[in-house]
């Protein structure tokens, strides 16, 4: 009689030699699942067990799920991307009309992540629309600040 530990941390048993077996067959446990004998006061994993590395050995790996998109995640949200890109780009060099691009971009982006949960991209996405509106407040204050710097260092001359 054996006990084990399972992943959750509790422990299972007493079961059988017959019962670990067919918990292997059924992928219930692994060769690093912890057991224990009556007569032993430490874990040990279960390859250190001679009586199970034959029904170990006979397990063969579960194979890589065939769909590419499985392994890799959701699709991305290609207009989240852009729209942040080109909001990154237009906060860094000052181009408003790249900032009214890549908010839009963004809102379109936004609105497909909306529609389809499965899209990532919606964080992207009102990532892109608070960087773009930020360059553009900031490229209206520029222009504000700018055309009246005069004015607002020497005072009003009429």
């Amino acid at each position: 009689m054996y006990r084990v530990l399972g992943a959750d941390g509790k422990e299972y048993g007493p079961v059988s030699a017959d019962q670990i077996r067919q918990w292997i067959a059924e992928r219930r446990l692994n060769s690093n699942t912890m057991l224990q004998t009556p007569d032993s006061t430490g874990w040990r994993p279960l390859t250190m067990f001679p009586e199970f590395t034959g029904t170990l050995g006979t397990i063969t790996p579960s194979p890589l799920p065939s769909n590419p998109q499985a392994v890799s995640g959701s699709p991305a949200n290609a207009m989240a991307a852009w729209g942040l890109g080109l909001s990154c780009f237009s906060l860094i060099c000052c181009c408003s009309p790249a900032a009214v691009v890549g908010v839009v971009l963004s809102c379109i982006g936004l609105s497909q992540a909306n529609r389809d949960p499965a899209q990532t991209g919606k964080p992207m996405a009102i990532a892109g629309i608070v960087v773009g509106a930020i360059s553009i407040l900031g490229n209206i204050l520029a222009l504000v600040f700018g055309a009246f710097s005069e004015v607002l260092t020497k005072g009003w001359k009429l």
